[in-house]
Formats: C-alpha cells, structure tokens, sequence
C-alpha cells in the first residue's frame, strides 16, 4: 500500500525546526510511505540540510519542496503535496500538520479505515483533555491536523481552495464541499495523536501577526462563499445553512473557486 504524507511547514525559527523533527519520528507506518514536506520559509537551514535530516529519520522516500519566491497557503501545500503524491501513485495520501504527534499505530489504522470502505476523507482525532476515547467509534467531522482521503476524493470534491491564506476557513471549506457533495466525512478514534496547537504562530511572531491579519479576511472571505459567519459544527448544520453551490451561484460546481495562479 502506498501512502503519501504531506506536511506543510513555516520553518523560521529553531524551536519550530526541532518540532517538526519530532513529528517526523512519530510517522510510523507499515505502508511504503513518502513524505513531501512543503516548506513555506525555510530559515535555519538550507534545504539539502532538511533533505539529509529528514532522510535519517523518516523511515521511507522524503522530498522536501522549498520553491524560491513562493509562498503558498496551507490549502496550496496540501494541493502541491498531493500532486506529487498522486505522480507518485499514492494510494492513499495524508495530510499532517508538523505540530502533531501520532501514536504509532494512528496512520495504520487510517489506512485501515480506508481499506474498509471508510469515507471519502477522514481524520484522526486529538486525545488532547479526553479521559478517554472509544476507539471503535467513527463520529461525523474531520480534524484537519490529521487527515487522509483518496486520490477519488480529489477528483469528485475538488482541490483544497488556496484563496484561504494563509491558514484557517480552508479545513471547514473542504469539510462543506464533502457534506454538499454528498459525500461523508469521519473521525476515526482508533487513530489518535497529540496537537501541540497553533505552534507556528506561537513562535514565529512575523507569522502571527500575519495570520492574524488575514483570519478577518479569511472569516468574510468563507462567509461569502458559503452565506454563514460561522462554521456549522456537523453536517446537519451544513446542509440546512449553507448555499448549496460557492457564492449562491448555480453556474459554480462545488469545486470552483477563483483561481489565483497559486494552486
């Protein structure tokens, strides 16, 4: 089985490199696995460097993507990630943020999930202040920290929207596209990991303050493409809420959004 790891990373500051360094050991797996980690500022060292660092702990092919003068959202890593992942013949791909820590069972009982019919994109879920979990249960939502879908989904639902800069509204985007697609989206308990949260702008103040400015942009930009402030929390909500195609426009499939140049 071929599995395909994106991760997309902001790598300006030593603490933000270590951590990444550490959710790479945690990516544990039985699949051959490759990692296409997207990096989006690349300060503390070069990309050879990351290259060697990554080909030492990674147990599997890493390509490291370090595109000099472009800086894509996370929605743009994730799609960069992913075509190379389906250029690769990825079976399944996953997308994982460098601030979480999977136990290492987490990715294999994804993969498992996938194999058993599944869903058309689905998430671990954070053990984060839970006593405890059900690990045989599978609940509506996606925790976009920790997610895997097929190359199909991709070709029915669509890239992720990139116009969603740098980061947030993109997870909850994708998440309605599914939901008013038809399709299902589910958290998988079995596969469970920590997220240290947030952990790019905590130290990164150039990228907080960056965030911060677009996450008004973002919060309008969703709300005109969907008819809501707030993001529904379950596909219920979603379908009674939403517009039923991207900005109430009929002509638009769900997958349409205004291009960019920056896929």
């Amino acid at each position: 089985m071929r599995l395909g790891i994106v991760m997309p990373v902001v790598l300006k500051e030593p603490a933000l490199f270590d951590l990444t360094l550490d959710a790479v050991d945690h990516l544990v797996t039985r699949c051959d696995a490759r990692l296409y980690m997207i990096c989006n500022g690349l300060h503390v060292c070069s990309a050879d460097e990351l290259g060697a660092q990554l080909a030492n702990r990674f147990r599997g092919a890493a390509t490291v993507v370090n595109d000099p003068g472009v800086v894509r959202s996370v929605a743009g890593s994730w799609n960069r990630g992913t075509e190379l992942a389906l250029a690769d013949g990825a079976e399944y791909v996953a997308a994982i943020a460098n601030d979480a820590i999977l136990r290492p069972d987490c990715l294999d009982a994804m993969v498992a999930f996938g194999e058993d019919g599944g869903a058309d994109l689905w998430s671990g879920i954070s053990y984060n202040h839970r006593a405890e979990i059900d690990r045989s249960a599978a609940t509506d939502g996606a925790d976009f920290t920790c997610v895997m879908f097929r190359p199909s989904t991709i070709e029915r639902f669509g890239w992720f929207d990139p116009n969603f800069k740098p980061a947030y509204f993109e997870d909850n985007d994708y998440y309605a596209r599914v939901v008013l697609g038809g399709g299902e989206c589910r958290v998988v308990h079995a596969a469970q990991f920590y997220h240290h949260g947030s952990m790019t702008i905590r130290h990164d103040p150039a990228a907080a303050h960056h965030v911060n400015y677009w996450f008004g942009k973002n919060r309008d930009y969703f709300r005109r493409k969907w008819g809501v402030v707030q993001p529904a929390g379950c596909r219920d909500e979603v379908l009674r809420r939403y517009y039923a195609r991207p900005f109430n426009d009929p002509a638009h499939a769900l997958s349409w959004f205004p291009d960019d140049g920056n896929r």
